[in-house]
């Protein structure tokens, strides 16, 4: 870097070089410099101290860049880290708590039951009377080819008539009960399907919010199946609530044994 007090100079009288700053004359010959020659002496050192000076300026930010991006990276290498495994750590949470609320088929317990046995299921006690597969009425002209109208007959009665109870015990009224036949699963005709027909089966059909606590309350379920049918149960799943989360906690299964029925 040019010194302020720098000012190179050559001799015009021998050719010397020397600093203008330090001698006045020329320290081989004794010359003295032409006051034009050492103006332009001194405008030429001041162009070196110039340019030398950009030059340093422009060193100085491209040194400080390097020193901060040095210090800081170990930041870039942690953000670095984080995007890949945050992902991955995301994907493994969703996955178990999936895995939580999923129920493997293997992992419900089935509780088998017998007609006209009295079990318990959430808040009710109930027996199945009856199972018969309906010839006789207005309805089975409208059933599908290949289908059957089966009428179940039960009885029961509830240890509450809280509505939350009810919610409590069974996930909604639409998912049970229902028949199976170790494949498919038939889900209840509606009542208001059947309301309009005169059978007593249609007139006198069961429902879980009407059962009381002391006499028992008698009344029909009625099912579309298939004709060819071989084994059919009556299922109905009950229900516990973990974190406003409902879970299967176990089936009731009863093995139906299609017979007659007079009052059907």
């Amino acid at each position: 870097m040019v010194n302020m007090t720098q000012i190179e100079i050559r001799c015009e009288y021998c050719g010397v070089e020397y600093d203008y700053s330090i001698n006045k004359i020329c320290p081989h010959c004794g010359g003295v410099a032409s006051e034009s020659h050492v103006t332009k002496a001194k405008k030429k050192a001041l162009s070196r101290e110039h340019t030398a000076g950009n030059a340093a300026a422009s060193e100085v930010p491209t040194g400080k860049f390097m020193c901060y991006l040095v210090k800081l990276l170990p930041v870039w290498l942690m953000i670095i880290l984080l995007s890949i495994f945050i992902p991955v750590i995301a994907r493994s949470v969703i996955r178990n708590t999936a895995a939580e609320n999923l129920q493997k088929i293997e992992e419900i317990t089935y509780t088998d039951h017998a007609m006209n046995e009295r079990f318990t299921t959430g808040i009710y006690d109930l027996t199945v009377l009856s199972a018969r597969i309906v010839d006789d009425s207005p309805l089975c002209g409208f059933l599908p080819d290949g289908c059957a109208l089966l009428a179940i007959k039960l009885s029961g009665t509830s240890r509450s008539s809280s509505y939350q109870d009810y919610s409590d015990s069974f996930g909604s009224s639409y998912n049970t009960p229902y028949v199976t036949d170790g494949n498919t699963c038939y889900r209840r005709v509606d009542e208001y399907s059947l309301i309009n027909y005169e059978d007593s089966f249609a007139q006198n059909q069961f429902s879980f919010l009407g059962l009381r606590k002391e006499d028992p309350t008698t009344g029909y379920l009625c099912y579309i199946v298939k004709s060819d049918f071989e084994d059919l149960y009556l299922c109905l799943e009950e229900f516990e609530t973990q974190n406003h989360t409902r879970h299967l906690t176990r089936v009731n299964r009863i093995r139906l044994e299609i017979g007659g029925d007079d009052n059907v």
